[in-house]
This record gives structure tokens, C-alpha cells and sequence, in this order.
């Protein structure tokens, strides 16, 4: 590329944050991406133990002092997960619509199984509603464990509305005391004031074609619902990435950003995930597909300290390509699942003192909408 060009190129994309990454080791698999994120308990949440999902290959616990390498493989022989979670109880659930694999449970950490506790998945959430309720599908219906998701429990509910792809909730507040589940679907996001029995479709910024990859919540004092949801959007249609914004707990929304690829070295985005920091800044990361394996999609980075209303680039050292997932780590940093690794912030991204990272999951989709 002649050298006038690059110095446009430097030019229309702004600088980014002061954050830079670094990309933890591979798992040595013959393709790199990241599919999902999730972390273990620990004693302190300093203390949590990081997991990578790589749905051809299965579940890695990152152990950074082994001898033998820093990742240790924890599935059982039958292992193709496309979705992870961790429960409010600290029991870890892994998934698949189809093939081999249905959901299976472990109570200590990966040592051990319990096999297909479900027929299967697409997506998995454990909610601190509930009394730590576990939620997954069938790909149409919502199914939910009150007993951490132990075989036998699982009940069928309602129908999500659209083919799921992640869940979040609100927790309860003076509007909402019981708090309110919420479902990212092909075509918007549906809610559930009764536990997911029923699921009623939303009002709002979603148009023919969009698929909701990711919900968060995120507190604001004094909010009547103690906070706003964000969800972030793939709209074919336009072919730019959007968050949108809920006030009233998920029930409506409109559009918050709608994020311009030039500003990313990207010429469209069609996956957000999202993430919010203990501090409140929201951390978005973005995926353009392109043809032939997804470890060649292309993607970036960004952040929010205005509640999703602006972002800034916040990619400094990342080459990880295209975002599949996104979550903030027990010790401060953010971590990203991409088309080529796993990334992480090389310094915490939000101050101790703004306290302990929210737990959550990132989920895999299957199938992939926009290959």
C-alpha cells in the first residue's frame, strides 16, 4: 500500500484507548478461535479460573504454572461444546444443539461428568434469579433447572419467540421486584416476568434481518430499574453493528450507537458483543465475516464511558480478528474469544476499588447466522 495511503488510513481511524493486549498462548488445535468465554469460581474473584471454549475441540482450563502447559483440557471424550455456563452455585454446564453431545454437568470443576443431564442447546445461562435458576433451550422453547441444572430437574417453558442465540437478565429493583429474564433472538430480544414460563416480544430498534448477539446489564444509581440494558446487534439490512438501550428493563428500546466500520479498519459490522465493567464502561467487541474459515474473519475492539451512547477504538496491540466473545475477568482485565485466539488486556481495565467483576457467560452460536 503506497505510504500516502497509510497516513489516510492513520488518519480516519482514531486513536485508541489507553488499554493495550496481549494474546494468551494457543491450545496448539489446528484452528485458533475462541467460540466462548467463561470463568470459575475461585476464593476471591482474583482467584477465578479462566475457561476457553473451542467447540470442534472442547473446554480448557487455563492453568499459566503447569508444567505441562498452561491449558488443561477438562471435557469428557465427548466433547464438541457450543455453549458454556457457570451457575450461581459454581457447577459448570457445557452444550450443543446437535451432534454426540447434549448438556452435561460438572460439580468439580471438570474433573468429572454427568452425562446429557439434556438432550441439548443452543444457548445456556445461569441466572441469579431464582435462586440461581439454570436456563436453556431447544432451540424454540425455554428450559429451566431450579437444582443447578442436576439430571432430572429440567422443566419445558414457553417459546422464546425467535431462535435464541444468548440470555441475560434484570435484576430485581422497585419497578421490577422480581427481576425480569431476557432473551437475545433472531429478530430482536423477548422477556420473561415469570421465570421464562412465557415469553412476550419487545418494542423497538430491531428490523428484518437483525439477530441480537448479546444483552448486559448495567447499574446507574437511582435508575427506577437500578440500571439500563444494552443489547448489541448484526443488522443485515444496513450492514452496520448497533446497541441499542432499554430504560424500562428490556421492555422497549432504541437505538444508542450505531458503530461506523471506517473507524475500525472495517468496511461493515455484523456481530457486537458486549461487556460492562465493574466501573460502568462498556466494552463492545466487533466481527465482520468474510469467505472461508472463520479464523479469517476480521474484527476489532471498542469502549464506552457513557453508557453506550459513544464508543472509542480500544484495540492497541489486538490482532485477534473478528470478536466471538467478550467478558471482564475477576482480576480487572478484559478478555476477548476471537476468529484467531484468545486476547486479554494487559493491565485491569477498571480501578480495584470499583470492586469484584460481574459474573457472566458468552455463548456460541449455532448455527452461525452470518457465515
Amino acid at each position: 500500500m503506497p505510504l500516502r495511503l497509510l497516513v489516510l488510513f492513520a488518519l480516519l481511524v482514531p486513536p485508541a484507548t489507553g488499554q493495550v493486549w496481549e494474546r494468551l498462548p494457543d491450545v496448539g488445535t489446528e484452528h485458533p478461535s475462541v467460540d466462548a468465554l467463561a470463568f470459575l469460581p475461585g476464593p476471591t474473584s482474583e482467584a477465578d479460573t479462566l475457561l476457553r471454549v473451542q467447540s470442534s475441540w472442547g473446554i480448557y482450563k487455563y492453568v499459566p504454572d503447569a508444567p505441562d502447559g498452561p491449558w488443561d483440557h477438562i471435557c469428557a471424550p465427548i466433547c464438541t461444546p457450543n455453549a458454556v455456563a457457570v451457575t450461581q452455585a459454581g457447577s459448570l454446564l457445557m452444550g450443543s444443539p446437535a451432534g454426540p453431545l447434549g448438556v452435561d454437568r460438572s460439580t468439580d470443576g471438570g474433573r468429572t461428568w454427568q452425562r446429557d443431564v439434556l438432550d441439548g442447546t443452543v444457548a445456556l445461562f445461569g441466572s441469579t434469579l431464582l435462586g440461581g435458576a439454570v436456563f436453556a433451550d431447544d432451540g424454540f422453547h425455554a428450559w429451566r433447572s431450579l437444582d443447578d441444572g442436576a439430571p432430572g430437574t429440567w422443566e419445558k417453558l414457553g417459546g422464546l419467540g425467535g431462535f435464541p442465540v444468548d440470555y441475560g437478565e434484570v435484576p430485581p429493583s422497585g419497578a421490577l421486584p422480581q427481576g425480569r429474564m431476557l432473551a437475545a433472538v433472531y429478530n430482536g430480544v423477548t422477556y420473561s416476568d415469570d421465570g421464562g414460563e412465557t415469553w412476550t416480544p419487545t418494542d423497538g430498534a430491531f428490523g428484518s434481518g437483525t439477530v441480537a448477539w448479546s444483552l448486559v446489564f448495567a447499574e446507574e444509581p437511582g435508575h427506577p430499574y437500578g440500571g439500563v440494558v444494552l443489547a448489541g446487534l448484526g443488522t443485515r439490512s444496513e450492514d452496520n453493528g448497533v446497541v441499542v438501550r432499554s430504560d424500562d428493563g428490556g421492555a422497549t428500546w432504541a437505538v444508542a450507537h450505531r458503530f461506523d466500520p471506517a473507524a475500525y479498519g472495517l468496511d461493515e459490522v455484523v456481530r457486537v458483543e458486549l461487556a460492562v465493567a465493574p466501573d460502568g464502561s462498556v466494552w463492545a467487541g466487533l466481527a465482520r465475516t468474510q469467505d472461508g474459515p472463520r479464523y479469517n474473519w476480521l474484527g476489532s475492539v471498542a469502549r464506552s464511558v457513557d453508557g453506550g451512547a459513544t464508543f472509542a477504538p480500544a484495540a492497541a496491540g489486538y490482532e485477534g480478528g473478528g470478536v466471538l466473545s467478550i467478558a471482564v475477568g475477576g482480576d480487572g482485565r478484559v478478555y476477548v474469544g476471537a476468529s484467531s485466539g484468545l486476547w486479554r488486556t494487559v493491565e485491569p481495565a477498571v480501578a480495584e476499588e470499583s470492586g469484584p467483576a460481574p459474573r457472566g457467560l458468552s455463548v456460541a452460536v449455532w448455527p452461525n447466522p452470518a457465515a
